[in-house]
């Protein structure tokens, strides 16, 4: 879960992936995905997507210069499990390759429903992100 981090980007964007130092100055980021903290009330929500097109990739990876890169943190424990469980889900979404018949809107309503069963299925001490 180390090499779990949280990546700022030039254009202000914020992903969370596993990443991997290459060559000096490179990195290997391994599924990365957005993600935006949405505050209704009292409680947070975290909304994932792709950071790729994974309809169109063949493996969900991009390699990224440092220069690109604004700064890098560790998420904490509860956030990173929620990813790679977020992760885990996905991939077993569909075989790959096999997403041609199903529309984006489609595509982002079973993400949006993995994503609520990972949360649920979190402690319920650590649902609250502050």
């Amino acid at each position: 879960m180390n090499n779990i981090k949280i990546i700022r980007l030039q254009d202000d964007s914020d992903i969370i992936c596993s990443i991997e130092e290459i060559r000096d100055g490179e990195y290997v980021l391994s599924d990365p995905m957005y993600f935006e903290m949405q505050t209704k009330g009292v409680a947070t929500h975290i909304i994932m997507d792709f950071y790729l097109p994974v309809q169109l990739v063949e493996k969900n990876e991009v390699v990224m210069k440092e220069k690109d890169i604004v700064f890098k943190v560790t998420p904490s424990d509860s956030f990173a499990e929620y990813y790679m469980n977020s992760v885990e889900s996905f991939k077993k979404m569909k075989p790959e390759g096999d997403f041609e018949e199903e529309t984006q809107e489609q595509l982002r309503e079973r993400i949006k429903e993995l994503i609520t069963e990972a949360f649920m299925e979190m402690d319920p001490e650590e649902k609250v992100i502050h």
